[in-house]
């Protein structure tokens, strides 16, 4: 942990994937903080470890390809930057939780872009005419968003099960969701109750809306 530590000072954009038969949360957590990317706990699995690396592979190559694109445009108009920027961000979070592939994601998209734009962020607002400027059916928008954001809570509630101090599950529970209502999901995948965690719509849309929001502060401060 102290090599990634001072590795990652003098290289940040190195990625490491740690393997270790510790279990302890404080280790493990300790090791999130000095800079992994992922923690695979002994006996390995080799489908998973697999899978890591091709996500963390996918994660080098999307960020190559941002920066590629940020040092074709720097010096042009900050607005187009700011769109994919956005669009950029989101498309990440909703692949962190599970959801890009859901039909709901585009909208997702679409209303948090709309949020950030008119900054919406600390108003409370009719989701409904949001939808409305877009489709013709908002019930239907709306009802495609609720069903990506409870299979988000659920992948949340299952990654928190398997690692309670893992990086996404420590990013998104309490960001995107009520934390009691991530607790309740859990108890319900251990089958503990019949009773599963409720999402509240309008704090998973501002919780996107934050994260992506953060980013483009971090890109500001930078000068980019």
């Amino acid at each position: 942990m102290s090599l990634v530590k001072e590795v990652k000072d003098i290289y940040p954009d190195i990625q490491f994937i740690m393997i270790s038969q510790v279990n302890s949360k404080d280790m493990i957590g300790k090791a999130y903080k000095n800079g992994i990317e992922y923690y695979i706990s002994k006996p390995i699995n080799a489908i998973e470890i697999e899978t890591i690396i091709n996500k963390v592979k996918n994660n080098i190559e999307r960020d190559n390809k941002l920066t590629n694109i940020r040092q074709l445009i720097q010096g042009e108009d900050r607005k187009i930057f700011k769109k994919f920027n956005y669009e950029d961000c989101l498309k990440k979070v909703l692949y962190r939780i599970g959801i890009i592939g859901e039909a709901g994601s585009s909208d997702l998209i679409i209303i948090v872009n709309y949020i950030i734009k008119n900054n919406l962020k600390n108003k409370n607002f009719s989701l409904k005419k949001i939808c409305l400027e877009y489709t013709d059916n908002p019930k239907t928008m709306e009802q495609r968003m609720r069903r990506a954001a409870n299979l988000a809570i659920e992948n949340i509630a299952s990654i928190g099960l398997e690692d309670f101090m893992n990086e996404i599950f420590m990013d998104y529970s309490n960001s995107l969701f009520n934390f009691e209502q991530v607790r309740i999901e859990m108890n319900y995948l251990k089958n503990k109750t019949n009773k599963r965690g409720k999402v509240d719509l309008k704090k998973f849309l501002y919780g996107l809306a934050y994260h992506c929001e953060k980013i483009d502060t971090e890109y500001s401060e930078n000068g980019l």
